[in-house]
């Protein structure tokens, strides 16, 4: 596998590697490959992106470190290849059918990309890599999303070297600890109306899901979802469970959008 520290500022990861108790006497692991849970998240300025870091977390999850992604170091050229070749498996080509319109997937292309490898499996012999590129600037009628534009894809090489795409999000994307039922790490994303449906005319909503791994099918299943509000109807994030009348009305139009767009893109995943 492909070592993140070359994606990292060195002098932060020094830092970490002296910080972190659990790594002594692993000074040449990584501490994004051996982490617990971590959470990716990239802000953007112009559809150029501006900053991107990663949260280490450990078992409890207590934060351990900020790590920043160095931005000047292109993904592998293969990585990024793998987003638009055709054998790649992508289920979620439905869910976010405006991005791959012909012409969209062909603007998608020249989009700024970023991400680094990390371990989602337990498994050395397979990579992931999380992947994230800014869709306002980019794709025709995409907007910024509450300042933080990101548009996120975990990709996967197996043993022989086949690509899949496990997970397709926007916004942050957090890894949670691994559970006794799959040797794969829950996962925690969102996915905004204003990217998978940008003509909505709300200004807003999200649907916030967690997801574990069925390992049966072979794939991520969602077993919880929250709709959130966010910038810029109320400027605050409000969940669903409120009690402000006027935030109830907005939740109850997201819903409308949110719900049949995970009922008829999302089956699969249940």
């Amino acid at each position: 596998m492909i070592q993140s520290k070359k994606y990292l500022k060195a002098s932060v990861l020094v830092d970490l590697l002296a910080s972190l108790p659990i790594m002594a006497g692993a000074a040449t692991e990584d501490p994004i490959l051996t982490a617990s849970s971590l959470n990716f998240f990239t802000q953007y300025f112009d559809g150029k992106i501006t900053s991107a870091s990663i949260t280490v977390y450990n078992k409890k999850k207590e934060t351990l470190h900020d790590i920043d992604i160095k931005l000047d170091i292109p993904l592998p050229a293969n990585i990024k290849q793998a987003i638009f070749s055709p054998n790649t498996q992508n289920p979620f080509k439905k869910a976010y059918a405006t991005f791959y319109t012909p012409a969209n997937f062909k603007q998608l292309k020249t989009c700024p990309f970023t991400g680094i490898d990390f371990n989602i499996d337990n498994n050395l012999k397979t990579e992931e890599w999380y992947i994230t590129t800014p869709a306002a600037g980019c794709i025709k009628g995409q907007r910024d999303i509450d300042g933080v534009t990101s548009h996120n894809w975990i990709i996967q090489r197996d043993e022989v070297g086949k690509f899949r795409v496990l997970m397709e999000s926007d916004k942050s994307l957090t890894i949670d600890p691994v559970t006794s039922q799959s040797p794969y790490k829950p996962l925690s994303t969102y996915h905004s109306i204003q990217r998978f449906m940008p003509k909505s005319t709300l200004e807003c909503g999200d649907a916030y899901i967690k997801w574990r791994y069925n390992n049966t099918k072979k794939q991520y299943q969602y077993f919880f979802k929250k709709i959130s509000i966010g910038n810029p109807c109320n400027g605050d994030l409000a969940f669903e469970s409120t009690d402000d009348l006027g935030l109830k009305k907005a939740v109850a139009a997201i819903e409308k959008i949110v719900n049949p767009w995970i009922k008829n893109n999302l089956p699969a995943f249940r």
